[in-house]
Parts: C-alpha cells; sequence; structure tokens
C-alpha cells in the first residue's frame, strides 16, 4: 500500500515536479479540488499526508482522516488551519516560511 498525498485545492496542474520528489519515497499524489472541511473529510478519508493551498483544515476535517500525519500549508501562514486541533490528533502541521521570498527581493519597491 503506498503513502498517499492529496493536495486539496492546487492552483496549478502540472504536478510532475511534486510526483517526481514523491516517487522518492513511493508515494502517490492526488490533486483534488476541495475546500470546506466538510469536503476535505469526505474526500480525503485515505490520505497520510495532505497538501494544502487554502482548504479549511480544522476539527471536522481531521475527524475524517484517521491515517493523517501530516499537513503542509503551501504558503507562509497557518491561517486554515487548526493546529491546536491537528496536535491533539498527533498530526504535525509545517508551512512553507519562504514561499514567495525570492519574488519579493526582485521585486522594486519605490516608498515615498
Amino acid at each position: 500500500m503506498s503513502f498517499l498525498v492529496i493536495h486539496t485545492d492546487p492552483h496549478h496542474t502540472d504536478f510532475s515536479h511534486e510526483q517526481t520528489e514523491l516517487d522518492a519515497i513511493g508515494a502517490t499524489l492526488r490533486p483534488l479540488n476541495v475546500t470546506t472541511e466538510q469536503e476535505v473529510a469526505a474526500a480525503c478519508r485515505e490520505a497520510d499526508a495532505l497538501l494544502v493551498t487554502y482548504a479549511k483544515i480544522g476539527k471536522i476535517a481531521l475527524a475524517g482522516m484517521p491515517k493523517l500525519k501530516i499537513v503542509v500549508r503551501t504558503g507562509v501562514g497557518y491561517d486554515s488551519l487548526d493546529v491546536p486541533a491537528a496536535t491533539e490528533r498527533k498530526v504535525m502541521v509545517a508551512n512553507v516560511p519562504d514561499y514567495c521570498v525570492s519574488d519579493l527581493t526582485s521585486t522594486p519597491w519605490r516608498c515615498s
């Protein structure tokens, strides 16, 4: 049985980079289009890991995913994740703290 990674609400359609990385550990990527806790709970029941852009992950979603081990927010914050609820279920939570940093450093700013 493969390790299942579900991307709840991606904003792109080419997952070749993600799948290449996941192939190294024998994992499968399944992109979906779910954003509410109820949708996540229903569609992600078999997930071992979640990649989340904006989908809400709280008690309802977490209760629907008994195998879940980690949630990775594909951005800088945790605003859509209930970190205490995940911690209570022993689900690790991570984010990408330097998301878009290179974009910001190469953008000219004018402050006047």
